[in-house]
C-alpha cells in the first residue's frame, strides 16, 4: 500500500519558494503535531531538549511534535513496553527495551503495534501495522494486521498511532505534505502561527488560501451580521414571527427516519406536547411546547426524535465533539425517560445508526480516557457542508430526513459554534495501493554483496527548540560514524 498520487511530490507546485521557507514549513507542521494528554515515554527518551547540535549518519527522521528519533537500522519498532519496568525505579539501574519508539504507557498502543522496515526488493520504507487499534497514515486508517500489506512511506508521510502523531522524513527525497494533511492540521496551523505564517512566506499563502480560514471569516461575518439584525428595530411590516422570508411557516417535526417506534410508544404526530422545531425568518430555530422527557412520568412516552438525532445530541453535548458508546447510550438514557425503562434492545439501533450513518465517524480516545473501543463524532465532510450551507443563509428549509444537519442547526443557533475533536476521522476504505519505483542508494558493508545499496546521510541534529533537520549529502560517508 502507498499514499495516493495527490499526497506525493507537489510537481513543482512550491518551487518559487526557497529551500529555508519549505523546511520552515515542515518545522512548523511538526511542532503542531498531536500527542497523548499524557506524557509518552518516547518524548523522555528522545526529547528535543536533549539534542545538540551535532551531525547524526542517519537513513530517515522520524519526528514528533516534542521528540526526535534517528532512524539508523533497517527496522524500526513502535509500541508499549512493558518488560523490566520495575527497574525503572531503580537509581542507576539500566533498563533494555525491546522497542524502539515507546508510545506508552497508554494501553491503546499495543506492546508490538508497529514495525517501519526498509524493503529490499522496492527500495522503500514501509510501514507494518499489528496493533488491534491499527493507525493512520495522513489522516486516512491504513491497513492491519500481519497479512496486511504494509503502507509504503514518503519523505512528508504524517504517522498516527494511539493519537500520537509523528512525520516521517527521508534526506534524499523532497518532503512533502499534502494538502489534505494541511487541511487537516489547519486549524492548529491557524491558531499557533496566525495568518501570517511566522514570517514564513509559504506557510502564510497556505493559511491564506485554506478553506478553513474562509470558513471562519464567513461565519464571523454571519454572527455579525444576525448580532447586527437582533439590534435593527423593526417595522410592523416587516415582522413575521414564524416563517420564511416569504410568509411560509417552516415547520420541522422530528420524523421517524429510523423507523425506531415500538409498541408502546406514541408517534410524535400523535402526541401534542412533543417538541417542535420551527425556523423563525432570521434563520434561527427554536422549540414549540417543549416537553421534558427525561421525567419518570414520561416514561411511556416515546421521543420524537429518531436516533440520529438522539446521537447527535449526544455528540454535541461534549465540550470536544466526541464521545464513547457507554457515554451515548447514558446521555439519552439521561435525556429520555422511556429508554432508560426500556429494554437494552434500543442500543442495538444505536450501533446501527452509527455503522451505517455516514454523518458519524470513528475517532482515537485520549490517552487518559477510560473504556475501549473509539470515540464517535460528527464526520468532516457533515461539520463543512452544514457551516457552508450556514454561512451561506441557505439552512431555512431542511429536507426530510435530515436529524443530523437539523439538531447541527439547533446547536449552532444556541451556542454559535460546532464542537470538533482534535483527531480525525478514520477512513475505512484504506489506501489504494501504489508501485513506488524510486529507492535510496545502499551500502554492501550493512546487506551484504549481493543487496541493493543503502547510504546513510549525514543529518544535523538540531538545539532543543527546533525539530529541524539540516541535510549534508556525503557519499564517502561512513555508515557507523557519529559526528
Amino acid at each position: 500500500m502507498s499514499v495516493t498520487s495527490s499526497e506525493q511530490k507537489f510537481s513543482g507546485k512550491y518551487s518559487s519558494y526557497t529551500a529555508q521557507d519549505r523546511q520552515g514549513l515542515v518545522n512548523a507542521v511538526t511542532c503542531v503535531l498531536s500527542s497523548s494528554s499524557e506524557p509518552v515515554a518516547v518524548s523522555s527518551d528522545y526529547s528535543n531538549n536533549l539534542s545538540i547540535a551535532r551531525e547524526v549518519n542517519a537513513y530517515a527522521k522520524i519526528a514528533g511534535c516534542d521528540w526526535t528519533y534517528y532512524v539508523q537500522k533497517l527496522e524500526v519498532t513502535i509500541g508499549r513496553n512493558t518488560d523490566n519496568l520495575s527497574l525503572n525505579a531503580i537509581p542507576g539501574a539500566v533498563v533494555k527495551k525491546n522497542i524502539d519508539i515507546d508510545l506508552g504507557p497508554a494501553k491503546i498502543v499495543s506492546r508490538k503495534h508497529a514495525a517501519i522496515r526498509f524493503n529490499l526488493e522496492s527500495g522503500s520504507w514501509e510501514l507494518q501495522i499489528f496493533g488491534r487499534n491499527g493507525a493512520k497514515v495522513n489522516f486516512r486508517r491504513i491497513p492491519t494486521g500481519p497479512d496486511s500489506p504494509p503502507t509504503v512511506l514518503q519523505s512528508g508521510c504524517i504517522v498516527d498511532i494511539g493519537g500520537v502523531q509523528m512525520i516521517f522524513i527521508l534526506p534524499e527525497q523532497e518532503t512533502v505534505i499534502s494538502d489534505y494533511c494541511l487541511n487537516h492540521l489547519m486549524p492548529k496551523l491557524l491558531s499557533t502561527y496566525g495568518t501570517n505564517g511566522n514570517n514564513n512566506p509559504l506557510l502564510r499563502n497556505i493559511i491564506e488560501g485554506s478553506t478553513y480560514l474562509r470558513e471562519q471569516r464567513l461565519q464571523e461575518e454571519a454572527r455579525l451580521q444576525r448580532l447586527d439584525h437582533l439590534h435593527t428595530p423593526l417595522s410592523s411590516s416587516d415582522v413575521n414571527p414564524i416563517g420564511d422570508p416569504h410568509g411560509d411557516t417552516i415547520m420541522m417535526e422530528e420524523e421517524d427516519d429510523d423507523q425506531n417506534y415500538t409498541r408502546g410508544g406514541i408517534r410524535p404526530n400523535t402526541y401534542t406536547s412533543s417538541s417542535t422545531n420551527v425556523i423563525t425568518n432570521n434563520n434561527v430555530p427554536h422549540i414549540e411546547n417543549p416537553s421534558d422527557l427525561s421525567l419518570d412520568e414520561n416514561r411511556y412516552i416515546k421521543p420524537p426524535q429518531s436516533y440520529a438525532s438522539m446521537i447527535t445530541q449526544a455528540i454535541l453535548s461534549t465540550p470536544e465533539g466526541s464521545i464513547s458508546l457507554a457515554d451515548i447510550y447514558k446521555f439519552i438514557s439521561d435525556n429520555y425517560a422511556f429508554y432508560r425503562f426500556s429494554q437494552m434492545a434500543w442500543q442495538n439501533s444505536v450501533r446501527h445508526n452509527l455503522s451505517l450513518n455516514k454523518a458519524f465517524e470513528k475517532v482515537p480516545k485520549r490517552a487518559g480516557q477510560q473504556g475501549k473501543g473509539m470515540n464517535w463524532k460528527i464526520s468532516n465532510e457533515v461539520r463543512r457542508d452544514f457551516l457552508n450551507k450556514w454561512n451561506a443563509g441557505k439552512l431555512s428549509k431542511i429536507r426530510r430526513g435530515a436529524s443530523v444537519t437539523r439538531q447541527l442547526q439547533l446547536h449552532m443557533s444556541k451556542f454559535g459554534e460546532i464542537p470538533a475533536p482534535e483527531s480525525s476521522s478514520i477512513d475505512t476504505r484504506g489506501i489504494k495501493a501504489q508501485k513506488v519505483k524510486k529507492s535510496l542508494q545502499a551500502t554492501s558493508s550493512i546487506l551484504g554483496e549481493s543487496a541493493p545499496q543503502l547510504q546513510k546521510t549525514q543529518l544535523t541534529g538540531q538545539i532543543s527548540t527546533t525539530t529541524s533537520m539540516n541535510v549534508t549529502t556525503n557519499a564517502n560517508v561512513n555508515n557507523s560514524a557519529l559526528s
